[in-house]
Order: structure tokens, then sequence, then C-alpha cells
């Protein structure tokens, strides 16, 4: 006698390997039937047979760093019936790839003055194509006073991004012209008696050539 029955798709649910990413990234699209947890068993090497199908996810790009649920869906094999399982379980932790961070400065070079020079600071995310608030970051400049080709503006990322970033700018040497007129000037005379009544200088500043041509040396204090 022959005897006809059928035989069941087994049921096994699926849920999402844990993934992590860095702020701003993509998940990514395409995904191999290895990158799932098969649940209740698939029997043998029956993975190979496995078409996987999308991923739905409360993630999207440019959402804050924190934990977002995935589900599976779509899956097809041919002994199999499958169900999907919602998991809290993609991680998106700070950017740190420093090349999408352009840090610009509301000048790159000035002049001595005696002061500190802060140009101002923008912060610039290449890759999401926004401005960091200010609360995303913090600004420490250093060797920024006195004439120097390496001032320097030091940005620490915070927030949905991680590490530092630095932006050197100039300080260009003051321009100086001076000029000293003295008259009556007789010959013979020493720079106290000369220039007393018009500097006070000391004269070791000072040197008076044969021809009584006076030359003033100035040094920065």
């Amino acid at each position: 006698d022959n005897y006809e029955f059928e035989i069941e798709k087994k049921k096994v649910s699926v849920s999402a390997k844990d993934i992590t990413i860095h702020f701003g990234e993509n998940i990514p699209e395409n995904h191999a039937a290895s990158d799932f947890d098969y649940h209740d068993g698939l029997i043998g090497n029956d993975i190979e047979n496995v078409i996987p199908g999308t991923v739905g996810t409360t993630y999207v790009k440019g959402s804050p760093c924190g934990v977002y649920s995935m589900i599976p869906g779509g899956f097809s094999a041919k002994n199999y019936e499958f169900s999907y399982i919602e998991t809290e379980n993609l991680q998106v932790i700070p950017a740190s790839d420093k090349e999408d961070i352009l840090v610009s400065l509301s000048y790159e070079e000035t002049v001595f003055d005696g002061s500190e020079k802060k140009p101002e600071v923008t912060v610039t995310d290449t890759n999401l194509e926004r401005i960091l608030d200010e609360s995303e970051y913090s600004v420490r400049y250093r060797d920024n006073v006195f004439a120097t080709s390496a001032a320097t503006v030091t940005v620490t990322l915070s927030g949905n991004y991680e590490g530092t970033v630095e932006k050197t700018f100039e300080i260009k040497k003051a321009p100086v012209d001076i000029s000293v007129y003295v008259s009556g000037y007789i010959y013979g005379e020493t720079p106290e008696t000369v220039l007393s009544q018009y500097m006070g200088t000391d004269s070791s500043a000072l040197k008076v050539s044969p021809e009584g041509t006076l030359k003033i040396y100035a040094r920065k204090t």
C-alpha cells in the first residue's frame, strides 16, 4: 500500500546578532545568513540554504549614540517557516574618524599686540553636513600671545564624537617704525647730556659716532 503524508516546515524564529556602528554611519545593507541567530535550530548545514531578508530598525543615520532595536524579516528556505524576534542590540558609539571633522577659524593670521589671540572656532561634520553645537566640543588655545607661526587651537570633541583636532594660526611680528630727532647737538657731548631731556635713556643703549651722528639701539623689554 502507498501512503501519502505531508512534511510540515520546521518553524524557526530569527533575531539579529549584535551590531556596533559609529555615530553617523549606516547599518550594513547586505546581510549574510550567518549575521542572525536561529532559535529552535536549523538542522545540519541548512543555514547555507537560508536566503536572508531585510533588517528593520528604529535607527536612522544621524541618530544619537545609544541602543536601538532591530527586527529581521523576509527570510526564506525550502524546509523552514520563519518568525522574527525584535531585539535591542544595535549599539551606536561616538564617531572617532577625525577626517570627517573640519575645524575653521575666524582668522588664520594676525599681528602681535601683547594680548591673547583667540580666533572664533567653527566645527563641521562633513559626513552629516552639519555644524556642531558649542556643547559638543571644548576649545583650548596654546602659544597664542607672542609672534609665532604655530599658535595652536585644540578642539576636544564630546557627546556623539570623541577625540581631538588641532588647528594652527600665525601671529606675525608687529611692525616698528621709530624716529628720533635731536636738535642742537654739539660734537663731544655725551649721550646723557643729549638725550636725557628727551627720553631719560640709559646711556648703555646709545652710541655716538665720531662724525657726530647719534645712533639709538632699541631692544624689546
